[in-house]
């Protein structure tokens, strides 16, 4: 929902002080419930977003990701979009 409002109206800054505020609501509610840390999950090959996230003060964390896909025409229900 974030990332929406850095697209928005970008090229005259609008989408980037519209993401500014929502940043620092997100933040601020987050610590008044005592919520720890934010977690993303973003594919490795994409750069432009974890370039994004490390300027906003995100981590690298290597971490395994595991998966199970429960229906055996998986590839072909993930390439048709079903």
């Amino acid at each position: 929902m974030i990332d929406a409002f850095r697209s928005f109206r970008d090229d005259d800054g609008l989408g980037s002080i519209m993401f500014a505020k929502a940043k620092r609501q997100a933040e601020t509610s987050t610590m008044a419930q005592r919520i720890p840390k934010f977690q993303l999950l973003v594919r490795s090959k994409n750069n432009n977003v974890t370039s994004f996230y490390a300027s906003l003060g995100y981590e690298l964390v290597k971490v395994i990701q595991m998966q199970k896909w429960p229906n055996p025409d998986r590839d072909r229900l993930y390439c048709e979009g079903v």
